[in-house]
């Protein structure tokens, strides 16, 4: 198996448009994904088979309170951020038993990470409640899973350490960014996780601004520095991934070929790092063929 990145959390990129936190998880009807990929085959027991696209779901209400030092935008993220945390550990329990299923060890930690790698939030109701003491905010909705061809992607997940580094390193930076919305202003630990945050959804939008696909890697160094992580593609492609903040630098036979929020498997590349993919996670540039 190819050395491959997995996912880039999003989270501060403003990937998630609402979220929140409780109870019920059901699965979704086994449906055939718009791809055309052919559902799995007779290999491994029946429960272990999920069609090219299968969803789990989890429903979420959280209602979150703020003093009247916190302005209406950062309230309305916080609480955002503590439902994600809600929805992941409600979601993570189906990930560890389909690793279990496949025989893979991997840590709780890799196992969020993974969740949060393919969980996206659909909104549902937001409200916001201004009062004397501060701001009240009220969410509703629930977060989707892909869980589609989890038979393939978890295993490459799993015997991968540069996949599960970056997934965990997303997952840590999100986990730091909720965990400080929860604490008193002026925390240094707030203070620290706000600046981290901060500083990768700079990165992220100057590069948005200023690159342009045909450039090298030169190039790209020059303006950007040193990337904080580098993945290489298939052995018999020429891609190279640099991770800059909450995107990635996409590079095709030593040329900028796209800048993207998250690298995905695909199996015809049999890598994450590559140009295919959804076109939502994609800034600058799309794959011709």
């Amino acid at each position: 198996m190819p050395a491959a990145i997995f996912l880039l959390l999003a989270l501060a990129a403003g990937t998630f448009s609402s979220l929140w936190g409780a109870p019920s998880l059901a699965w979704a009807q086994e449906r055939q994904a718009a791809s055309g990929e052919p559902p799995s085959g007779g290999d491994g027991p029946a429960a272990m088979r999920f069609s090219a696209r299968e969803d789990l779901f989890a429903t979420v209400g959280l209602t979150c309170v703020f003093g009247p030092a916190v302005p209406e935008a950062d309230a309305r993220r916080q609480c955002l951020l503590k439902a994600q945390t809600r929805l992941v550990a409600k979601m993570a329990g189906r990930v560890a038993a389909a690793a279990a299923g496949l025989g893979l060890s991997l840590t709780d930690e890799e196992i969020a990470a993974y969740t949060l790698g393919v969980l996206r939030i659909e909104a549902d109701r937001e409200e916001v409640e201004p009062g004397p003491d501060g701001l009240t905010v009220r969410l509703t909705g629930r977060g989707v899973a892909d869980l589609g061809n989890i038979t393939q992607k978890l295993p490459f997940y799993a015997e991968n350490g540069d996949v599960r580094a970056a997934a965990v390193a997303q997952y840590r930076a999100a986990r730091a960014e909720a965990e400080a919305a929860a604490r008193p202003a002026g925390d240094p630990a707030e203070e620290k996780a706000a600046r981290i945050r901060r500083d990768m959804r700079e990165t992220a939008r100057f590069a948005e601004r200023q690159l342009r696909l045909g450039m090298s890697q030169a190039d790209v160094r020059e303006l950007l520095g040193e990337p904080g992580s580098s993945i290489q593609g298939a052995p018999d492609e020429d891609f190279i991934c640099l991770g800059y903040g909450d995107v990635w630098a996409v590079f095709e036979n030593g040329e900028l070929a796209c800048l993207r929020t998250r690298l995905e498997y695909h199996r015809r590349h049999e890598s994450q790092c590559h140009c295919s993919g959804r076109l939502a996670t994609i800034l600058l540039g799309v794959e011709p063929r």
